[in-house]
């Protein structure tokens, strides 16, 4: 039992009962040493949050006229991600990392063990819109066996910068705007009930407003609205039932999510008003030469004359301190990201399977069953 800390009525000091009752006296001094340390504290308290307030009260703005895209190489990594298999016949399958504005790949490859043999992955496509790259390895017996993916790139360190690039990104083509912008399984934002919400809260892009600005200003209403925190499912899906809406409904209800439940609110946002947006997943990267870190989910934006930039929504909200700028385009390079947009369609051979971020292995077996194991990662850095 924690001691209990009592005023002595007939001294300056204060007694200490301890669940013994021995009685310990402390000096007056300790006294005006408390009040003075609780001074100090709350006017700490104080200052940070008058700093939080003033950057709530400040409209972050990016700078007039046009901007490019930089992107510098901060490190080289080489990883080796394995997976035992069990004895099953069917198909074993890994996206093929993109090259983004903070990782170049350099080398991708799979190999796939069963017995005595081994046998190179074969590349292949998802069946949606986008058909996204991905390699697959076949699993032709009853037999342990084991799967590993060898993985070299480069993490880059990008910003935003003033000026024409020396070159233009490529143009978006018209069926991947359309797919960009496309209300789907995750992207309900044709939903009337989110379409009233994004009114109500001035989440509508201004007639003279630009892509950037209001992509800025988006996040910038996430940072100041929402929480991070992980949904109970039980709790998410009685909300859901009740609310009469899917799970973007229940987001922006709640108004808190984790990372991938804010960054696809802030893609929602931004596809129902024009702006090409779509969420990227992978694992954090801390830096040392262990196995890489949490599962992470980044949206990113489409600007014309710029190209993708990624924008770490959850960050925005965790780090209320952070220049919203340095989350906007910035940085990235401690991350790994295996997947770039999400809803995949795994082609198997008893059907598809179908899976929402995509980041690490997918086992289909032939009686049509799909599991989603993680690896195990080992990474050499190569500075």
């Amino acid at each position: 039992m924690r001691p209990v800390v009592k005023p002595n009525v007939n001294e300056l000091s204060y007694t200490i009962r301890s669940p013994k009752n021995n009685m310990t006296q402390l000096p007056s001094g300790y006294k005006v040493y408390q009040s003075s340390l609780s001074v100090v504290l709350g006017f700490v308290v104080f200052v940070s949050s008058l700093a939080i307030l003033q950057a709530q009260l400040v409209e972050p703005s990016l700078p007039n006229g046009p901007l490019h895209l930089e992107s510098t190489p901060t490190h080289r990594l080489n990883l080796t991600i394995e997976l035992d298999l069990p004895p099953s016949e069917g198909v074993v399958m890994f996206p093929l990392p993109p090259d983004t504005a903070s990782q170049r790949v350099l080398k991708c490859e799979m190999t796939v063990y069963t017995g005595e043999k081994s046998r190179a992955a074969k590349p292949a496509r998802d069946l949606g819109p986008f058909k996204k790259p991905i390699m697959t390895g076949a699993l032709p017996r009853r037999s342990l066996g084991k799967a590993v993916v060898h993985l070299e790139l480069e993490l880059r360190a990008s910003r935003l910068v003033p000026g024409k690039g020396e070159q233009l990104p490529p143009a978006l083509s018209r069926t991947e705007r359309i797919a960009l912008l496309d209300s789907e399984w995750h992207y309900e934002h044709n939903d009337r009930s989110f379409r009233r919400w994004i009114k109500e809260n001035n989440l509508t892009r201004g007639k003279d407003e630009t892509d950037r600005d209001f992509a800025l200003r988006a996040l910038n209403f996430i940072r100041h609205n929402f929480t991070y925190q992980i949904p109970d499912p039980q709790y998410m899906k009685s909300r859901v039932d009740e609310l009469g809406t899917g799970q973007i409904g229940f987001y922006v209800a709640e108004r808190s999510a984790e990372c991938w439940g804010l960054s696809r609110v802030y893609t929602s946002i931004l596809r129902a008003n024009g702006v090409p947006c779509r969420q990227v997943s992978g694992f954090m990267w801390s830096g040392g030469k262990d196995q890489l870190g949490g599962h992470h989910v980044r949206a990113e934006v489409y600007l014309d004359g710029v190209g993708w930039i990624l924008v770490e929504v959850a960050g925005a909200v965790t780090r209320k301190d952070c220049d919203l700028l340095n989350l906007f385009g910035c940085r990235g390079n401690n991350m790994v990201i295996f997947s770039q947009g999400v809803n995949y369609q795994l082609p198997g051979s008893s059907g598809p399977g179908n899976i929402g971020t995509f980041s690490n292995f997918a086992v289909g077996t032939k009686d049509g069953r799909w599991k989603f194991p993680r690896g195990r990662s080992m990474i050499v850095v190569q500075e």
